[in-house]
């Protein structure tokens, strides 16, 4: 059998096509995450807690729904179960670390250090505590500085607005 230079020139272009994978493209599902997370679902996870909770009145459906609006793709991806798994698991994480969205600061938070003072990158501000806050407790300065760089806040020289601000509580998660 005879191999010219076309046919050779063929077989290496379609195995390339074949060994080269296309690039994986994040497609938006469009799913509508307000008809997931419901009113009964976000506070059926809150009536868990106890009434006197500073949570209770902290963390809401609305600024949930409100801060997810700057992140289109987060529990979009893939088939509709695939977004309720990502909204289940999200769920299920802030639920262990709030107490069914009770605390907004992690307990004894204020006595414990979370400065990494080897950090330059995000050094630790004078008198400010990097303790547990929001509903994924966000904590330690590295932390913060980086949250804070991507939602373009002070979060190092201004770390309690996490637990002040919940639009940006429910960002830092």
């Amino acid at each position: 059998m005879k191999t010219t230079l076309s046919t050779l020139l063929l077989t290496v272009l379609f195995l390339a096509g074949i060994l080269i994978p296309e690039p994986v493209v994040s497609q938006n599902n469009g799913v509508n995450r307000v008809n997931i997370v419901t009113y009964d679902f976000f506070y059926g996870i809150m009536a868990k807690s106890p009434n006197n909770c500073r949570g209770r009145s902290f963390y809401t459906r609305v600024a949930f729904l409100r801060a997810i609006r700057d992140y289109p793709d987060f529990a979009r991806s893939g088939s509709l179960d695939d977004s309720k798994r990502e909204l289940a698991a999200f769920f299920a994480h802030v639920t262990h670390e709030t107490g069914h969205f009770c605390y907004v600061e992690e307990i004894n938070g204020r006595s414990k250090n979370y400065c990494d003072r080897s950090n330059s990158e995000y050094p630790c501000a004078p008198n400010k505590g990097y303790y547990g806050r929001g509903p994924i407790q966000i904590s330690w300065n590295y932390n913060y500085g980086a949250a804070g760089r991507s939602l373009g806040s002070d979060l190092l020289g201004n770390p309690d607005i996490v637990a002040n601000d919940p639009m940006i509580s429910f960002k830092t998660a």
